[in-house]
């Protein structure tokens, strides 16, 4: 899959996700760009998204990869080091849709199950790559050793050329006896070469 990532490495995505019985939830559209270069697997991809968290006014945002680092524009305007607003949803949606998380995740899988261009697995969360467990839980306001006792499911699908096409991901708790999965969604089209530049 990264191989034929690498060669056409920006696609088109939407995402959708949301923590379960909580109102944390955001959608977001655009493009995705993927730096295989880069080997921190959070920081691997390159977005320019329309971000729209539940409640709140849509965000412009571009995350651009520059000589190893990221510079963030929302709404057309840098933010330098300061944290912009939406910055928990922005962090859902990068890190529940990057390209590099999803080949961690895929390869700490013991058991993969296939069909056909569909592949599926499951595993503890505390085994989870860092940046989906700091994410769960701090969606959650958890602390990471809290995510023991629950799991993480996934579901890839892939098209004719290897690259991703559907990726699902789901954080599935029990509380009070009650099996509750919180879902993260992305689909991605339109596998390309092309370049995030920076916004103006």
């Amino acid at each position: 899959m990264q191989s034929a990532i690498t060669v056409k490495p920006m696609a088109d995505l939407t995402f959708d996700g949301a923590l379960t019985q909580s109102e944390f939830a955001a959608k977001a559209h655009g493009r995705i760009r993927f730096h295989p270069e880069v080997s921190f697997s959070p920081q691997n991809c390159a977005y320019a998204m329309t971000v729209a968290p539940a409640g709140e006014p849509a965000m412009d945002v571009a995350m651009v990869l520059s000589g190893g680092s990221v510079e963030l524009f929302v709404d057309g305007k840098p933010q330098g080091e300061r944290e912009p607003r939406g910055q928990d949803y922005l962090d859902m949606v990068v890190t529940m849709s990057g390209i590099g998380v999803i080949l961690d995740l895929v390869g700490r899988t013991e058991r993969v199950d296939a069909a056909g261009p569909r592949y599926s697995g499951s595993l503890p969360a505390e085994k989870a790559p860092g940046a989906i467990q700091e994410q769960l839980a701090g969606m959650a306001g958890w602390k990471t050793s809290e995510l023991k006792g629950t799991r993480i499911t996934w579901q890839l699908e892939l098209d004719p050329q290897n690259r991703p096409r559907l990726f699902v991901l789901s954080w599935v708790t029990e509380v009070r006896g009650t099996e509750l999965a919180s879902t993260y969604s992305t689909t991605f089209g339109g596998w390309r070469q092309g370049e995030i530049a920076a916004p103006g």
